[in-house]
């Protein structure tokens, strides 16, 4: 019989497909042969830095600030960090970690058993021995083992968090496993975390206890809402680079912000109290109306020329301020 009336571009494809099958499979290996410290570099350490520098800056300011009641909360045990990816880094300096994220590969990295758990602790144990073969003094006194879970989730889907948030942790920290109004439970986190990733500050602030902290960069405009939901945010401190803290200046320093927030020691940045006034002025003046709405929308405790709640969740994204830090410390309130 005749040969059927195919295109030769069409018979060319078809007539190679298992060429095309081994080269997929041999990459796939590939990828499930490396180490899990080799995704991590990959997937995040080379691309965003270790940030570990922020946690450690926020908890030497927590440890002295303890003996002077300058904020509420004095030790930091229990830590959610919403829209984390992979980043294990709150980890090395905290005893019990939640991270919750929706991306695929951060699904991926962390897995769903036993071995690749452990070979993710053993990551944490090693990242920390690094620091601390590096002069971190304050890495060198987490003793603690790694203790961590991870949901893959949308930390939007309140009703999941906190099924599986106060669910675990009600179990073994406040003992009422039969109660089931645990909207009136005190919140059981110290500490949100909310870098690059949205609006965190709203999605986690019941789940972070009255006196609880959030850190939060302004990449995607969190601190900016947090600033304006001031019945449920107070800005208590800035992350900022040593130099900047000890001189009361801003732009003097040698060391940039990109680079400080993508890496370095972590003896080079530092939280202030000072001047926090200064802090939330937006570079851009605003319309009366606009400036009416902001202020009615806060209850007038937010400055006139600052946006809104609504157009920050419009614009999504950080509003340019004259004065900038690396991140932002709020206190939850009440």
């Amino acid at each position: 019989s005749a040969a059927p009336d195919v295109p030769l571009k069409k018979r060319l494809a078809s007539s190679s497909p298992a060429k095309s099958s081994k080269k997929t499979k041999r990459s796939k290996n590939t990828r499930q042969q490396k180490s899990v410290d080799q995704l991590y570099s990959e997937l995040f350490s080379k691309v965003h830095g270790d940030r570990i520098e922020w946690f450690v800056a926020l908890q030497e300011w927590i440890e002295s600030s303890s003996s002077d009641s300058e904020i509420a909360t004095t030790s930091i045990q229990r830590v959610l960090y919403l829209g984390s990816y992979i980043h294990v880094g709150a980890a090395m300096v905290w005893p019990h970690v939640a991270m919750v994220d929706s991306d695929p590969k951060a699904a991926k990295f962390f897995g769903a058993t036993k071995e690749r758990h452990e070979e993710i602790v053993n990551l944490i144990v090693q990242r920390r021995q690094q620091q601390q073969q590096q002069g971190n003094n304050k890495i060198q006194s987490c003793k603690h083992p790694p203790s961590f879970r991870f949901l893959s989730a949308d930390y939007n889907d309140y009703k999941l968090l906190r099924r599986e948030l106060l669910g675990d942790n009600n179990n073994h920290s406040n003992g009422d496993d039969d109660d089931d109004d645990q909207d009136d439970e005190a919140p059981l986190f110290d500490l949100l975390i909310s870098s690059y990733a949205g609006f965190v500050s709203r999605a986690g602030k019941d789940f972070t206890r009255q006196g609880g902290l959030l850190l939060a960069n302004n990449s995607h405009g969190d601190a900016s809402l947090a600033f304006v939901d001031s019945n449920d945010w107070k800005l208590v401190g800035v992350l900022v680079p040593v130099v900047e803290a000890a001189e009361e200046q801003d732009g003097t320093n040698t060391m940039t912000k990109s680079k400080l927030e993508l890496g370095g020691n972590a003896s080079q940045l530092k939280v202030s109290t000072q001047h926090l006034d200064e802090y939330m002025i937006p570079k851009k003046r605003r319309s009366k109306q606009s400036k009416r709405n902001a202020s009615m929308e806060s209850g007038g405790d937010v400055k006139p020329n600052h946006p809104s709640a609504a157009e920050i969740l419009e614009l999504g994204k950080g509003i340019p301020y004259t004065k900038e830090p690396i991140a932002y410390i709020f206190e939850r309130l009440g």
